[in-house]
């Protein structure tokens, strides 16, 4: 990520990915990205890779693991859950 007079920016190759969306660091801390641009003006949470970031003014300020829940056919869930009373 580097600043030009536009806004802070992910650089890939020496050129602005425009189509980066997510969370990226630099040197100065960790940023939450649309369309490669820093958006300082955003603030909530977003996962990205079974993390959830939590984001205050496009800044990250806290992060935790989120559980990835697969759904699965309910014969398989029947047949192996067992309930015993």
């Amino acid at each position: 990520i580097r600043q030009n007079a536009n806004g802070w920016w992910r650089i890939e190759n020496g050129k602005v990915n425009f189509k980066y969306n997510g969370v990226a660091s630099n040197e100065n801390g960790m940023f939450y990205l649309e369309n490669g641009l820093v958006k300082f003006n955003y603030t909530g949470t977003y996962i990205q890779d079974g993390i959830k970031y939590n984001i205050v003014n496009g800044v990250v300020k806290g992060k935790e693991n989120v559980l990835t829940v697969m759904r699965m056919p309910y014969s398989v869930l029947t047949n192996s859950i067992k309930m015993v009373i």
